[in-house]
């Protein structure tokens, strides 16, 4: 056999390695861009929500602020509760569970803590009390105030290293400067909705403890006071699904459109995040996104893009 013959079949297998290399590379690439595209697109705080909600389970690998791959492995066992909470319109920003290790041979402690955006006042408020009730540690501050409810300012100390001191803090008020670093590219209103909303920081008082914060927002998420978290199946009308959405209006949203791939057919125009408003089409689509807005009372049956008044 001579020598080109027997390096033939290895010329062919590192070409289809390499091919395999650029399409990776090439889809990759297409995705990131997709993915810019949605999160640049959203229109307010609670598409910024879903995208992060689809975010937390692995639909999405990026985000605006860099942070690529998905959650952090510590996040991984939160995952529910945290996309419950930001499908409720709850828009998380950061989080840690609680945690007790050793590292390097010192001691290291977390303290269990979420941090979160939240532009309705009803459940921001609702949010903070039943938390405080509950034993946690809470860090509520109303839009442009510099103090808490509580006259509070300074960050809670909730990531500790023995002979390094404090790691992490959190709970003191986060800037609209800062905000616009979370969200770098956005839409500007978007980005104004967050930094003009309720922030709200929950922290377990106790160290390495999971038991009392994560319970707690499941039930929250379950209680009258949080928007529901529902997903319609593929294919199910408007009509079909408002009975069993608690009350909640369906909206169509331009990021999950672009996450879809499949644009909206042409000549039916989309109803953007606007509250008491049915999408100008009926039935659900892969380009449809469902989310609760601020409506609380349901009369059916409506017609194609009639209001509801509460």
């Amino acid at each position: 056999m001579s020598t080109a013959a027997a390096l033939s079949p290895r010329i062919v297998r590192v070409k289809e390695t390499m091919r395999g290399r650029l399409a990776g590379r090439r889809d990759a690439c297409l995705r990131r861009r997709t993915e810019t595209r949605a999160w640049y697109q959203a229109r307010g705080i609670g598409e910024l929500a879903a995208l992060t909600a689809r975010w937390l389970r692995g639909e999405m690998l990026w985000t605006p602020n860099g942070h690529v791959g998905g959650p952090d492995p510590e996040t991984l066992p939160l995952v529910d509760v945290l996309a419950g909470l930001n499908l409720a319109g709850i828009l998380t920003e950061t989080s840690q569970p609680g945690e007790r290790a050793v590292l390097h041979g010192r001691p290291w402690r977390q303290r269990a803590y979420v941090t979160a955006f939240v532009a309705d006042p009803k459940p921001a408020r609702a949010l903070a009390a039943q938390a405080a009730k509950a034993g946690l540690i809470v860090r509520a501050y109303r839009p442009g105030r510099r103090v808490d409810e509580n006259g509070e300012r300074d960050a809670v100390d909730v990531t500790t290293w023995e002979g390094h001191g404090v790691m992490t803090g959190t709970g003191d008020r986060i800037s609209p400067r800062a905000v616009r670093r979370i969200f770098p590219g956005c839409d500007r209103q978007a980005v104004r909705e967050v930094a003009t909303a309720w922030q709200i920081t929950l922290i377990d008082p106790q160290w390495g403890r999971n038991t009392v914060l994560w319970p707690f927002l499941t039930r929250f998420l379950k209680s009258p006071q949080a928007a529901p978290a529902f997903h319609p199946s593929i294919g199910e009308s408007c009509q079909e699904m408002a009975p069993r959405c608690g009350g909640y209006v369906a909206t169509v949203s331009r990021a999950a459109a672009m996450l879809s791939g499949v644009p909206c057919p042409a000549g039916i125009p989309t109803v953007e995040g606007k509250a008491g408003v049915w999408p100008s089409h009926m039935a659900c689509a892969p380009w449809v996104t469902h989310h609760p807005v601020a409506c609380r009372s349901y009369h059916a049956p409506l017609g194609l893009g009639e209001e509801i008044h509460a």
